[in-house]
């Protein structure tokens, strides 16, 4: 063999071994590198952000007294579903002021679900229209899911004739306490 020729065999090895040295020790050396960096700034992200939430419970904490008065009122949107005497005083209360006589009911309900009332009113058109707006504009979360609305059929000689009387039924949802 000439002198060339082993050169030549000599230099294909050390490139050959070179090539394995760096596909078996310098690429995975320099991929796990990669990774932690990507995981280090990740980790600097999430530092930051947690920072920033730290900040913010530190400043709801300090602003606590203006927000209790609020979280007060919101809990008097709800109704009690053991015992809604306080929710019926106020379909009561808003009935006497819009002058309509009312019958309020409890309708089956899901369990841990909104309480389902129906409501009966007697009265005139707009005294009705008027008891439906004070109520689904009240100090309760209320939803009218049906109003049905008829006039009775009484002759105007009945003791029970009223002109211009109509009777009225909602069907409302109301959301009970947690």
């Amino acid at each position: 063999m000439k002198s060339k020729d082993k050169l030549y065999i000599i230099s294909g090895i050390c490139i050959v071994i070179a090539l394995c040295f760096t596909a078996f020790f310098i690429y995975p050396t320099l991929s796990d590198v990669i990774r932690s960096s990507h995981k280090v700034l990740a980790d600097k992200a999430q530092n930051i952000l947690m920072q920033k939430e730290l900040a913010e419970l530190k400043a709801f904490k300090d602003n606590e007294s203006q927000y209790t008065a609020d979280v007060k009122r919101a809990g008097n949107l709800f109704v009690d579903a053991q015992n809604p005497v306080d929710f019926v005083e106020f379909i009561e209360s808003i009935a006497n002021q819009s002058n309509v006589s009312s019958d309020i009911s409890l309708a089956p309900s899901p369990q841990g679900g909104p309480i389902n009332f129906v409501i009966e009113t007697k009265g005139s058109f707009t005294a009705t229209a008027n008891f439906s707006r004070r109520m689904e504009t009240g100090s309760y979360l209320i939803t009218v899911k049906k109003i049905s609305m008829d006039k009775p059929e009484f002759s105007k000689d009945d003791p029970n004739y009223v002109p211009g009387q109509i009777r009225s039924s909602f069907a409302i949802e109301v959301v009970p306490k947690p």
